[in-house]
């Protein structure tokens, strides 16, 4: 392969003219590796009536999910985390106002409001009566 050649003799001698070299030798790989991924995909477009298992392998190897793993993290101090746990300390003191406990029955809000606090009217203005026709029920 070209590139790689040129890559090697760049970095032997790493001379203005040898780096000129290897850019061009890799962009020229580059552009052939891109038309010949576009000519695959186009070929599998055209036979992919006739040969659906094809386009579905194809679909699926190019589809893949790639998982990402938190390695570090900076914490409220500046520090950056070293292990799992520093990690998993400094996640849960990030959310920790978004954690809520819960009380053991929640309270009953019919008993607890007297006659004169709940809502018997509503009074709709003809404004907000067009607004409402105007939304979408379904």
């Amino acid at each position: 392969m070209a590139s790689r050649r040129e890559w090697r003799k760049y970095r032997r001698q790493r001379t203005e003219d040898n780096r000129i070299r290897c850019n061009r030798a890799r962009n020229d790989y580059n552009n052939i590796r891109r038309i010949s991924e576009r000519n695959y995909e186009n070929e599998i477009a055209i036979k992919a009536k006739k040969q659906l298992k094809l386009l579905h392998s194809h679909i699926r190897r190019t589809m893949s999910v790639t998982k990402l793993q938190v390695t570090r993290l900076r914490k409220t101090e500046g520090a950056y985390t070293e292990s799992d746990k520093e990690i998993c300390e400094a996640l849960n003191a990030s959310f920790h106002e978004v954690f809520t406990t819960e009380p053991e029955q929640l309270p009953l809000l019919e008993e607890e409001m007297t006659q004169d606090e709940r809502l018997t009217d509503i009074e709709v203005t003809a404004e907000v009566m067009k607004q409402l026709t105007t939304l979408d029920g379904t």
